[in-house]
């Protein structure tokens, strides 16, 4: 009798266990889609209020506002974007010293322009070099590059709310300080920089 007593609690820890993961990657899934909502907006405070706040202690919030709004007030280069959607928020948390990890991976178009149009032949070759041909076009009429894109950022739930971080290996510097050893290694292959 005690064994099957014991069968039923397991079996209900395991639902409460799975109940809550899918709790939580809700919650992210909710967070991501109210981020991207903000990027597409271009609505720079809004993105400022959503980065995970310890990159400020790398690098200043006003600096790093300022070249978020460069990148969009360019007289030489129009970018935009559009087309984003959720393709995967990875079903495995991670909670390290009172913050709790997750995964989003990302589509999303770019389109971009440049002033003169001097050098597309050789950011054409760039960009399809980087990003794979598939990924990119080009439309000689107007000048316009657009690239479909694939991404992930970390989720990070800090003192009850969410914050994101690209995972990029071109910020591996950045996120070697940001994200934890213990951390990217728990996530392992799943994500994209390890």
């Amino acid at each position: 009798m005690k064994l099957k007593h014991i069968l039923i609690l397991l079996i209900f820890s395991a639902v409460g266990f799975q109940v809550n993961g899918q709790s939580l990657t809700e919650e992210i899934r909710t967070a991501t889609e109210e981020y991207i909502e903000i990027n597409q907006k271009l609505d720079v405070d809004g993105i400022m209020e959503r980065v995970y706040p310890k990159i400020f202690e790398i690098v200043p919030k006003d600096m790093f506002k300022e070249q978020y709004k460069q990148l969009f007030e360019n007289k030489d280069m129009t970018i935009g974007f559009g087309g984003f959607e959720i393709t995967e928020i990875l079903d495995k948390t991670i909670t390290y010293k009172k913050e709790t990890f997750g995964v989003a991976q990302y589509a999303f178009e770019m389109t971009m322009k440049f002033a003169t149009n001097e050098a597309d032949e050789y950011i054409l070759e760039a960009f399809n070099e980087k990003y794979g041909k598939e990924s990119v076009a080009y439309d000689k009429e107007t000048s316009t590059f657009s690239l479909s894109m694939n991404s992930e950022m970390f989720a990070i739930k800090s003192d009850g709310k969410w914050y994101f971080l690209e995972n990029k290996p071109e910020l591996e510097a950045i996120i070697g300080q940001l994200i934890p050893d213990e951390v990217r290694e728990a996530f392992g292959e799943e994500i994209k920089s390890e």
